[in-house]
């Protein structure tokens, strides 16, 4: 973790890390050592996920390292929403009280943790309007929208890759076709 939990009034914060960008895992276990049972256990999530940062792109022109940061914008969405998932299955006691996610894109910082103030105020800003969005919904809406809204974003995303697989299948096998056609011709012209 960047950062150690820190306990404030009845309630402890806790950082998601570095290569465990949700790591509910361990937030469930801090709890448990204070907890009675999962039952009497409160999770709220906060996400710096947009969606629409992850929209396809013309990479023919990227830099090496763009197309390593959008690599890993990639790895690190995949990890929070299949993170976030996982810990749904894996403590169905739990109360997933309010999950949170960005409604706008956040600012993208070329060096991780290299915010400016005015970026910072952006994300606080943004951050407090989503959460009292959710708050008004009340306990388990956001969640519940949060986890159908992943389930809707992967299957299109899987839909999506499996067009592009045979998208570009098709072309390979046209341009092969192609190519035994000219090899034919030219045999027959010899």
């Amino acid at each position: 973790m960047v950062f150690p939990h820190v306990n404030y009034l009845n309630y402890t914060f806790m950082d998601g890390g570095v290569l465990n960008c949700l790591n509910l895992g361990a937030a469930v276990a801090a709890c448990r050592e204070i907890a009675d049972s999962d039952k009497d256990i409160y999770v709220d999530t906060i996400m710096d996920d947009y969606l629409e940062n992850l929209a396809p792109v013309n990479a023919d022109d990227d830099s090496a390292f763009s197309i390593f940061s959008r690599g890993m914008s990639i790895m690190s969405y995949y990890n929070g929403i299949n993170l976030l998932l996982q810990a749904q299955e894996e403590f169905p006691d739990v109360n997933f009280r309010y999950t949170i996610r960005p409604t706008k894109a956040l600012p993208d910082p070329t060096l991780p943790l290299g915010f400016k103030h005015d970026e910072i105020m952006t994300m606080i800003a943004l951050g407090q309007s989503d959460a009292t969005a959710a708050i008004q919904k009340g306990p388990g809406v956001s969640h519940k929208e949060v986890i159908e809204e992943i389930k809707k974003e992967l299957k299109s995303l899987k839909r999506k890759a499996h067009h592009s697989v045979q998208a570009s299948l098709k072309a390979k096998l046209k341009e092969e076709a192609r190519k035994m056609y000219e090899d034919q011709v030219k045999r027959i012209e010899l």
